[in-house]
């Protein structure tokens, strides 16, 4: 599923013959991508976008913890994926618990675009999150404790993966701390690229960085 499409079309600009990828952008707790904006990304290949906006997501969503949300849009993600058959599959923040539901449950194991991502609570993940019986009675700590562990557990589904991961943050600190600095030794072990673009947690939606997204997308499609 995650293979380039076949058919060719003409590039205007250059009268040279693309290869149409489909690319399925889902959108959870705000609709921010603009389709308008993202048909001028330039690359190699002919995009067919689909913008999918799950408006009751946030209804199910409960602070700190996703899988209500997941279950909702199980047969909604099912369907999106029969109809639009996608070459990559791109989410935002707190997004990624989509792609690692799907790969958890053997929906989606393709081709993925991650942004921003942010953890958050999933029965999915707990399986793979390390107890720890000798809990430090530090609020704090405890908290990195979980941070991390969460941390770990994505990273452990993402490597079940098939398909190529592409990673794009912001250049903030925040971005740096709290996602790079966890994700950067699991990329360079199973060879994701991560790049940063100016901005923080929003970076994806700002016009200027169309060029960072272009650039994740011929990396996971290029083999």
């Amino acid at each position: 599923m995650d293979e380039a499409r076949e058919e060719d079309v003409i590039d205007d600009k250059n009268n040279a013959i693309k290869q149409i990828i489909n690319v399925l952008v889902i959108n959870t707790l705000t609709e921010l991508c603009n389709k308008l904006e993202w048909n001028i990304i330039s690359t190699k290949y002919k995009l067919n976008l689909t913008f999918e906006f799950l408006p009751e997501f946030k209804d199910h969503f409960k602070p700190g913890y996703i899988e209500d949300a997941l279950v909702y849009a199980d047969p909604i993600l099912r369907n999106l994926i029969q109809t639009t058959n996608p070459n990559i599959l791109i989410v935002h923040s707190k997004g990624v618990a989509i792609v690692t539901y799907l790969a958890f449950h053997n929906i989606w194991t393709g081709n993925v675009i991650l942004s921003s991502p942010i953890p958050n609570t999933c029965n999915h993940l707990s399986q793979f999150i390390e107890k720890d019986n000798n809990k430090n009675e530090n609020n704090k700590e405890e908290e990195e404790d979980t941070w991390l562990g969460e941390w770990n557990a994505i990273i452990k589904v993402l490597e079940r993966i098939k398909g190529k991961i592409g990673i794009g943050i912001g250049n903030s600190f925040d971005e740096e701390e709290l996602i790079e600095s966890y994700l950067l030794k699991a990329s360079q072990q199973n060879n994701w690229l991560i790049k940063k673009s100016k901005g923080d947690h929003d970076w994806l939606y700002q016009q200027e960085n169309l060029p960072a997204i272009a650039e994740l997308i011929e990396y996971v499609i290029e083999k």
